[in-house]
């Protein structure tokens, strides 16, 4: 559970493979990185990440604040969650996000199981390509 309860890190040029990372963390900044792993961040709160590339079975969950910029996520499956900011490349699915304002070139599937009115998603590509 890497940088778990962790407060105040920034992480430059690192690959970082592991079950867990970030859980209940704290401005977090991660740059020019990869992470891979299932259950990234989540309880976390005010994440960015810039140039990194992100894989994870349901990352950032109940998490506040996470902002990517430039970023891609292949095989990342998005719940409950407050993000925002712009991912290249394709989100397999966004489920139930409490508060979102971000573009993303493609997303397999977005499911808004109650309306949220504070969840705006730019699509710049297309849904269910």
């Amino acid at each position: 559970y890497s940088f778990q309860y962790c407060k105040n890190i920034r992480i430059f040029n690192s690959e970082i493979d592991t079950k867990d990372a970030f859980w209940h963390s704290k401005n977090v900044y991660v740059k020019d990185s990869i992470i891979k792993g299932e259950y990234i961040g989540w309880y976390s709160s005010n994440l960015t990440f810039v140039n990194c590339i992100i894989e994870s079975h349901q990352p950032f969950c109940y998490s506040n604040s996470v902002t990517f910029i430039n970023c891609k996520m292949p095989n990342c499956d998005l719940e409950k969650t407050s993000i925002k900011g712009n991912v290249t490349g394709k989100i397999n699915s966004i489920k139930n996000p409490r508060k979102a304002s971000f573009k993303v070139e493609e997303i397999g599937e977005l499911i808004q199981e109650k309306k949220n009115k504070h969840v705006h998603i730019k699509i710049t590509g297309d849904v269910n390509k």
